[in-house]
């Protein structure tokens, strides 16, 4: 943990001001304060186990409102194939000692996503297939949905599609993780955990200023959150590089829209690794790096 948290303070130095650098050295600092020990016993969750090959319905689109949704949020299965596909096309996921798309924590973390250095190739927890993806950034959310030509949804349209909503199926710990992407006792023509399962990043954000680094919504509740009405349509937010064991991913597509506007993995690694090289160009604010990045992969082909 400590060398990569000296290597992301050294990257963040060649970019931000000497100012802010200092400041998140301060936040970083502190490691004469931990000893390392034996794991004491820990009350265990009584998770549900993950079903093996559990099948899902076949993705695709339901109109709600003005927009349509994918029936499944994105699965393991589907982030690491185009995890695979992009590290292929050459697309880092690391810069830096910052992760770019997912963050690849261990599975007693929960994290299911997990690169092979050897084989160089990211492969899912066994069992996890069919749950929805965790621990992904924003940058990661929008990028699986311009593979699949579509986009995030934006806070307003997800209050609007989740109000009058069934209750949450899996929220508030009442099964300790994830669950599969299928929620019981509904069928393929319908949208699986809607609310509930995982929060899902939005396409927008709250309004900010122009060299402040952007910051998108999330939305709804996720297994480790509150399922109120009241929390579910909380305004809340985090940076388009942050992640969590509790968010994930749901898209959205506008009516008739067709599978070729989806760009492919050596178009989205060329986006992805022009920005990069922003990062190493002349210092600019955060806040106008950011905002080049979300043109880069929401403009379409």
């Amino acid at each position: 943990m400590s060398h990569h948290a000296a290597a992301t303070v050294e990257f963040a130095g060649k970019v931000l001001e000497a100012k802010t650098t200092a400041i998140a050295s301060s936040w970083l600092a502190g490691d004469e304060r931990y000893e390392v020990r034996a794991p004491g016993a820990r009350k265990r969750v009584s998770a549900r186990p993950p079903q093996v090959g559990q099948r899902l319905p076949a993705p695709g689109y339901r109109p709600i409102t003005q927009v349509s949704w994918r029936n499944l949020l994105v699965t393991n299965l589907e982030m690491a194939e185009l995890l695979n596909a992009l590290h292929l096309a050459g697309a880092p996921n690391t810069r830096g000692g910052t992760n770019l798309l997912v963050c690849p924590m261990p599975h007693e973390r929960g994290g299911r996503l997990h690169f092979d250095a050897g084989k160089q190739l990211w492969h899912v927890s066994r069992g996890y297939e069919s749950h929805p993806a965790n621990w992904v950034t924003w940058v990661g959310a929008a990028t699986r949905a311009a593979w699949s030509g579509a986009r995030l949804p934006t806070r307003a349209e997800a209050l609007e599609a989740t109000f009058g909503a069934p209750p949450a199926a899996n929220c508030n710990y009442a099964v300790g993780d994830t669950s599969s992407a299928a929620e019981p006792g509904r069928g393929a023509g319908q949208v699986h955990h809607l609310v509930g399962n995982l929060q899902i990043w939005c396409g927008d954000g709250p309004e900010q200023s122009e060299a402040a680094p952007l910051e998108r919504h999330l939305f709804g509740a996720a297994w480790n959150t509150p399922g109120t009405k009241e929390e579910i349509a909380a305004v809340r937010s985090r940076y388009l590089l942050g992640s969590s064991r509790g968010v994930g991913v749901r898209l959205v597509r506008e009516p008739g829209t067709l599978a070729y506007t989806a760009l492919g993995a050596y178009e989205i690694a060329h986006r992805l690794n022009r920005w990069v090289v922003d990062l190493d160009g002349p210092a600019r604010p955060w806040g106008e790096l950011d905002r080049r990045l979300v043109i880069e992969l929401t403009s379409g082909s």
